[in-house]
């Protein structure tokens, strides 16, 4: 399948669709898992990203421009908001002291997978053509939501109290200065 005919306005208007999907269920995600467990919220999100993946690679041609379009916003709100999650999910358990070494592992993971990401979806698509690249998507994801399940099982939520409630932070220099709002210094401070 190729919308528009392909090339980089088709390929801009997919992108922009995607990321409409994420920008739409970004905060009522992280707003819900702040009330349920974070790694169910991830579970359900990768799940329903892992679902559209594998409906455009099995009927992408059969769903015309505006079906793709649609599941893409899908695909979308899933697989690009799950990794926030991950982050203050990996934030709940992590000591105090620890949050840069973490933060800095997360990033290294991250970048990592944007360099191993590419490579394996081209031997997917070399392999399996247009839909390699989601199909590979969706695998990957539904796999991640049974990991997920598998997680919750295995070891409990953090405690309540080790989860800080949300607040919003401005984008300023000094603003940026408190980076945990659970540092014992700030109370000495005020």
């Amino acid at each position: 399948f190729s919308m528009g005919g392909g090339g980089t306005a088709a390929a801009a208007t997919a992108l922009a669709a995607a990321w409409l999907g994420g920008f739409i269920i970004q905060w009522p995600a992280g707003r819900l898992s702040d009330r349920i467990e974070r790694r169910l919220v991830i579970a359900v999100l990768c799940a329903i990203s892992g679902m559209a993946a594998m409906v455009i690679a099995i009927f992408g041609r059969s769903l015309g421009e505006v079906g793709v379009m649609m599941v893409l916003v899908v695909w979308g709100a899933g697989a690009l908001t799950f990794f926030g999650l991950c982050v203050a999910h990996a934030i709940d358990r992590t000591p105090k002291g620890k949050i840069p070494q973490v933060m800095s592992g997360l990033l290294f993971i991250w970048a990592g997978g944007s360099i191993v990401g590419p490579l394996l979806s081209g031997i997917a698509m070399r392999g399996a053509g247009a839909t390699g690249l989601f199909g590979l998507s969706g695998l990957l994801l539904i796999l991640l939501a049974l990991i997920m399940v598998w997680r919750v099982s295995a070891r409990a939520a953090p405690e309540e109290h080790q989860q800080e409630d949300w607040s919003p932070i401005l984008p300023t220099p000094l603003a940026s200065v408190e980076l945990d709002p659970r540092n014992p210094d700030r109370e000495a401070e005020t």
